[in-house]
């Protein structure tokens, strides 16, 4: 049987066993060299990046999940390939004749019970968080999450001599709730070096707590590589973990942070125009005279952040400041102009416009 698709979408792991290396610790290691050896064949009396106040070490999935949780434009890093690429859901048939198949029929049963390509769309954003993510399938073919799925060989075949199994549910994981908890050291073993169990931490559904804004309590479970489908974009050197969608840009993103919230601080400090209290020359003459400075900084306090619009000064002055006001927008442009460029993303898209707007 062959199975036509039209497709809108190109599409740290802390090890258990101590006797495995972990590759992704070792390239990190290896990177960070290359890097320390390039900050020695430059300028020796500046470091620009230590100038810059960028990352010197390599952020893990904790740094990445926050980044994509509560920076807008880095979360816009991560979304914008799955976003568009998923705008449109592929068109999966088995022949181009009217006639339906059993193939035909046994997908669009799965697409109405279980909303696959939506899930297909989550895991393309979660897995981009991180180096790699996961989409869990529930089969009801009696096992454990820890065995594999009946009916399977060791490479993921069907067995046509066994009954075919229901899917029940489906599940996405970023790299932060799920882990490799063991690989397959078997040489012989067709997927040698690659997962063999996975590490989930999934929500415990009899605790009763979670709401919208407090996650619910977890437990952590051991699931067979069957039961999961591994995502992994921007693969270089491994199979298996790919780079943050983050990475590239991360250091754009800090400036970014620096313009948006500087430029914040700038407006609400300097357009609400500064005084200068100066006491009068006739009055700093006289030496009996003391000033109540205390007085006049809480007149100041309510004058600034309440709403007293007055300040009651005796032999003194007030005089205002002048505002310094920039406009941000062409620095910001350069900096969102500079992450099109690495990510390869037109800057109007990036933006989300489309035609002429």
């Amino acid at each position: 049987m062959k199975v036509k698709v039209k497709f809108a979408n190109n599409q740290l792991v802390k090890l258990q066993n101590p006797e495995i290396i972990d590759q992704r610790t070792v390239f990190n290691e290896y990177l960070m060299s290359r890097t320390r050896l390039i900050n020695k064949l430059t300028d020796p009396r500046r470091d620009i990046d230590v100038e810059c106040g960028y990352l010197e070490t390599e952020p893990d999935i904790t740094i990445y999940r926050q980044l994509y949780d509560r920076d807008d434009i880095a979360a816009r890093v991560v979304n914008v390939y799955p976003d568009e690429c998923w705008s449109v859901y592929p068109e999966v048939y088995e022949k181009e004749d009217l006639g339906e198949t059993m193939f035909e029929e046994a997908w669009e049963r799965i697409l109405f019970e279980h909303n696959i390509w939506s899930y297909c769309h989550r895991v393309d954003e979660l897995s981009g968080i991180g180096s790699f993510g996961g989409m869990l399938f529930g089969f009801d073919d009696g096992r454990g999450m820890q065995e594999p799925v009946d009916g399977l060989n060791v490479m993921g075949k069907r067995n046509p001599t066994v009954k075919e199994k229901n899917l029940t549910f489906i599940r996405c994981f970023d790299e932060s709730v799920i882990k490799i908890n063991s690989y397959q050291t078997n040489p012989r073993n067709p997927r040698y070096g690659m997962p063999e169990t996975y590490l989930i931490d999934v929500a415990d559904p009899t605790s009763g707590a979670g709401s919208a804004s407090v996650l619910p309590p977890s437990r952590s479970m051991v699931v067979h590589w069957s039961r999961v489908l591994h995502v992994a974009d921007n693969r270089k050197n491994s199979e298996i973990f790919g780079q943050p969608r983050i990475k590239p840009v991360l250091n754009r993103l800090q400036d970014l942070k620096k313009i948006l919230g500087g430029s914040a601080e700038m407006f609400w400090k300097g357009a609400f125009f500064g005084l200068s209290i100066e006491t009068l020359p006739e009055i700093l003459a006289q030496t009996d005279v003391d000033v109540d400075q205390e007085s006049i900084k809480q007149d100041m306090y309510r004058y600034m952040n309440k709403l007293q619009r007055y300040i009651l000064l005796n032999g003194m002055t007030a005089k205002p400041l002048t505002p310094q006001v920039a406009d941000p927008s062409s620095h910001i442009e350069q900096q969102i102009q500079a992450i099109c460029i690495t990510l390869g993303v037109p800057y109007r898209i990036f933006l989300g416009l489309s035609g002429k707007n």
